[in-house]
């Protein structure tokens, strides 16, 4: 016995030694990948320096060029002057590529109107310049000049750092990520999440991320809250999305703060249960941020990283009390999008994780009894229900385990009656509630009130009417929903053209919205991980139990007919009326199925020669490929430097 303990703490003192050599690593790694990207700046570099001094006129000027006698690394080139409003400009450069040729790069940017300096990232020799105004009579120049200055950038610093030691874990500590896969998982999470949460900037970035900053503002836990410039600034959606360099970043932070400083007036709370219930710490986070007295900036990160910290606790405990597929809600938890979703202001990352827990203790329920499983996964499914009600079907999971108790309490013909009898009085009761919930629906109808119900941002929409116009043409509606959604040809990422050609897998999980969204070659990637994580059983996971078949049915009855009512609500909601087709469905609403359609297309028919360590290392290692490379390209390179 104290040979054992002996030999515990042994154990415990080398995996110590083992993961503080491998940070320390990880930081000689990242530092020396920060010395090789300012190369430049430390063989050549220069401070800023003025490539055009413009005076200032009334004549409006389109283009703006400039040649060098020498090419010079221009690392920045910065803007100074003023825009009336967001403002776009375009830069042709001469360029010497590292062959010595010369070469043509076209770039796009924006200035903006509560900026005095517009940055762009160049990092290129550069011969010649040339900057062209898309509309000459918004912007107002008064000087251009570049720089090439030695930086340490703490945020790419912090991203290697991370994505070396996740590596190195994968490759040395297997021991970890197969028994403790929650830990890995927990590190990936939180890093690559405060990294979205702190650099997309205190400002709507997400899906209608304005409306849920606004319910979380108003949502405070005393009667009145207040409000300032910056705030109401933050209720609208702005182009501040755009801002993609360090220095725009902290202008925009500093011109916010100044803002909150100013305008303020009171109001009274409109918080209700539903918005505690689906924002609760985001609320939680924010209002203390306040209370404590944090700049406004940095009270809108603080209710980022609150909800990004309970999602990921939820996550956690899925993984710990899963049976089966960790690796799989690992993996999909550290999907680009889920961690997006968890690292703002929205209750779709909270729902994803209400439903993937609910989903676990369901299954654990069904394997092994008790009563706790049954009433925590109810208690989880009906809050992501109460966030999003198309989810309801979810509650069809529970049947078999409600059924199995049930069936052994009825064991004379009079119990069966009695039972028959309550479930037939709970059946009446939930078709009252249903009643009560649609009777004003069902007025406005009447009334003919079309519109309510509608989209409060405005178009022909309104639940009413598009009710009364299926009613009117019920083998049209029909035709339209089976066309739509056996097509799967509607799922759009915010309207763009070209966005709309992306593979559905990529939207749904590599996509960071108007960040943007990985291109169609990190499929090659995502597809076969899918199939993997979804498919294939690793070696040494649970066989399946008992009422497998049973399951199985209840969860695709479950994700079918919460599909066909993402459809229905997107129809009746957001599509304007009468229309033939349906609008505004996203594949970021399935991400809530996974976990149910996981066990919908579960077998143990599929079988592949490796052990359970290297399935984990291919799992998590290609999950750690597609969310860092998507985290550095949209927001290490496309904010953070």
């Amino acid at each position: 016995m104290i040979s054992n303990n002996i030999n515990a703490k042994t154990d415990r003192r080398k995996q110590v030694i083992h993961l503080a050599v491998e940070i320390l690593v990880a930081v000689a790694v990242a530092l020396l990948l920060e010395l090789a990207f300012n190369y430049h700046a430390l063989t050549e570099g220069y401070s800023s320096i003025t490539i055009m001094d413009i005076a200032p006129s009334t004549e409006e000027k389109a283009i703006y060029q400039s040649e060098f006698a020498e090419p010079i690394y221009m690392k920045k080139l910065i803007l100074h002057g003023t825009a009336k409003k967001k403002s776009a400009y375009n830069i042709s450069l001469v360029i010497i590529n590292d062959f010595g040729a010369e070469e043509v790069l076209e770039i796009k940017d924006y200035m903006f109107k509560e900026l005095k300096s517009a940055f762009t990232n160049i990092n290129k020799k550069v011969k010649q310049i040339q900057i062209t105004l898309t509309d000459p009579s918004e912007i107002q120049f008064t000087g251009i000049s570049c720089s090439n200055e030695f930086s340490l950038n703490k945020y790419r610093i912090f991203f290697n750092v991370l994505v070396v030691f996740l590596i190195l874990l994968i490759l040395f500590e297997k021991k970890l990520i197969v028994e403790k896969t929650w830990v890995f998982y927990m590190i990936a999470a939180l890093g690559f999440g405060s990294l979205i949460s702190v650099m997309a900037g205190p400002y709507a970035v997400t899906w209608d991320e304005e409306a849920h900053y606004s319910v979380v503002h108003n949502a405070s836990f005393s009667s009145q809250v207040s409000a300032n410039s910056a705030v109401k600034k933050s209720f609208s959606r702005k182009g501040w999305y755009a801002v993609n360099t360090a220095e725009e970043s902290y202008l925009i932070k500093r011109y916010l703060n100044k803002k909150a400083e100013s305008g303020d007036y009171v109001y009274n709370s409109t918080g209700s249960l539903k918005n505690y219930i689906s924002y609760f710490p985001m609320i939680l986070a924010y209002h203390f941020g306040e209370k404590i007295g944090l700049s406004y900036a940095n009270a809108y990160i603080l209710g980022r990283l609150g909800n990004l910290v309970f999602c990921v606790l939820l996550n956690i405990l899925a993984i710990i009390l899963a049976r089966r597929k960790k690796v799989l809600i690992a993996v999909i938890g550290m999907m680009p999008t889920v961690i997006f979703q968890s690292s703002m202001y929205t209750y779709d990352g909270i729902c994803f994780s209400f439903i993937t827990l609910g989903t676990v203790l369901c299954v654990n329920e069904i394997e092994k009894e008790n009563l706790l499983n049954i009433l925590f996964s109810a208690v989880l499914f009906g809050c992501g229900c109460i966030i999003k009600p198309v989810y309801f079907p979810v509650f069809l999971l529970l049947l078999p385990v409600i059924w199995r108790r049930i069936n052994v309490c009825l064991n004379t013909k009079m119990k069966k009656r009695i039972g028959t009898g309550i479930l037939c009085f709970l059946c009446l009761v939930m078709v009252g509630i249903l009643v009560m919930k649609f009777q004003p629906l069902v007025r406005n109808m009447i009334e003919g009130n079309l519109s309510y119900g509608g989209d409060t941002r405005g178009g022909n929409t309104g639940m009413a009417g598009q009710i009364l116009s299926m009613i009117h043409h019920p083998i049209a509606a029909l035709k339209m929903f089976i066309r739509d959604i056996c097509a799967l040809d509607n799922f759009r990422n915010f309207g763009d053209g070209a966005e709309n050609t992306i593979l559905i897998c990529n939207q749904m999980f590599l996509n960071l919205y108007v960040l943007g969204t990985l291109k169609e070659v990190w499929a090659l990637i995502l597809l076969p991980l899918l199939l993997l994580i979804f498919l294939v059983k690793p070696q040494g996971e649970p066989e399946s139990f008992q009422n497998i078949k049973i399951f199985r049915k209840t969860c695709i009855a479950g994700v079918v007919l919460s599909v066909i009512l993402i459809w229905l609500a997107m129809y009746l909601a957001f599509t304007p009326i009468g229309a033939g087709s349906i609008k505004g469905v996203q594949t970021r609403y399935y991400l809530p199925l996974v976990l149910p359609f996981a066990y919908a297309v579960w077998n143990n028919k599929i079988n592949v020669r490796i052990s359970k360590l290297r399935y984990y290392q291919i799992a998590l290692g290609s999950g750690l490929l597609l969310c860092s490379a998507c985290i550095y390209q949209y927001i290490i390179f496309g904010k953070a430097l």
